[in-house]
């Protein structure tokens, strides 16, 4: 007896909070009939009348958003669900069915999804998106980022210290974004540069096409690295100046002083390929590629061979280098040195393009 009033009681105390709560609800601001979360969340589900009324509503659905923002299930739903299995058949599917599912992470992805929509008018949200970056749900994360970059440039400074996460997903979300800003986020650089270094390579594929789109600003940054930066971070650099050829004759100086100089024969040789992808044939370049013909590393000396072979036309200075490595130690560099000979054909008058 004492466990059925007990039962009886949790059930009653569960539909007076019930109650209390849907009377709460019912009184929440409505346009059109519905609430803000209602349009949010079929604005998430890709309803375009929904989106255009988040539009019309603009700033005006803002502080409601935000709140939605940081949606938990109210106490008595998670309770409900947690209680409701210990009641009597009667009483427990009804309190199920008026708990329903969770929809913590769906009402937080729609009210992100809406703030995207209204863009700039919703930048007194950007604060509020910056603390949804780092939750704990993916899917938030990405809705978020996506929020702020369509808010506009006024999202960087959030954008950039998302960068200093140690998350995988709010750092690719946020690199995205940043790279949705275009030569906007340059302010960004130095923090992108940063998460060059990071393990993870989802994380640094997405970080260089983030560096990619924002173009120019990128370059000088990236040619300092080159020169100045440790390995790992000099190892990124090459590998994003390889993917996108960014301003290539800004680099090719650079990465020929690299292929030269580098302590790393790693580094040396991730320059000369760099150099050979370009196809740039500046004096700097093919200078550096007939030196790279003598490096101590086979590596190093293969990889020159086969990018002096991509650019024949100017490459007669290195004749002399290539002929001398057809007696190379390694059967490998000895069939590049003949192939690059091969297609560069005799001396000729022909010299390297300059700098300029």
């Amino acid at each position: 007896m004492k466990k059925f009033r007990l039962q009886l009681a949790i059930a009653v105390a569960l539909m007076i909070v019930v109650g209390w709560v849907m009377f709460h609800e019912s009184r929440s601001p409505t346009y059109r009939g519905r609430t803000v979360r209602e349009w949010a969340l079929r604005t998430d589900a890709r309803d375009r009348a929904a989106e255009e009324m988040v539009k019309t509503l603009g700033d005006q659905a803002v502080p409601e958003l935000v709140r939605l923002l940081n949606y938990d299930d109210p106490l008595w739903q998670r309770a409900a669900r947690k209680y409701a299995p210990r009641l009597p058949a009667r009483w427990r599917n009804s309190l199920l069915e008026k708990a329903g599912l969770p929809q913590r992470v769906g009402v937080r992805c729609a009210a992100a999804t809406a703030l995207g929509v209204i863009g700039a008018p919703a930048t007194n949200a950007i604060p509020a998106l910056g603390r949804a970056l780092r939750t704990d749900h993916h899917q938030v994360r990405w809705n978020a980022s996506a929020a702020l970059w369509r808010i506009g440039r006024e999202s960087l400074p959030v954008l950039t210290e998302a960068l200093q996460d140690s998350d995988v997903t709010t750092l690719r979300a946020s690199a995205f974004a940043l790279a949705e800003l275009g030569p906007d986020a340059a302010p960004a650089i130095p923090a992108l540069i940063n998460a060059l270094k990071h393990p993870s390579q989802d994380v640094r594929d997405a970080v260089n096409i983030s560096l990619a789109r924002i173009g120019a600003p990128s370059v000088s940054t990236l040619t300092n690295l080159l020169a100045h930066g440790d390995l790992r971070a000099r190892e990124a650099a090459v590998q994003t100046i390889m993917k996108f050829q960014l301003s290539v004759r800004l680099t090719v100086p650079a990465l020929a002083k690299l292929a030269v100089e580098a302590d790393s024969p790693i580094s040396r040789q991730q320059a000369v390929e760099a150099l050979g992808n370009i196809r740039l044939p500046t004096n700097p370049a093919i200078k550096a590629l007939t030196t790279a013909l003598q490096d101590r590393e086979k590596n190093v000396r293969l990889a020159a061979a086969n990018a002096l072979a991509l650019m024949p036309a100017r490459a007669q200075p290195a004749i002399s280098n290539l002929t001398a490595c057809l007696s190379d130690e390694s059967p490998e560099v000895r069939q590049a040195a003949a192939n690059a000979l091969s297609v560069i054909g005799p001396a000729t008058n022909a010299s390297p393009v300059s700098e300029r």
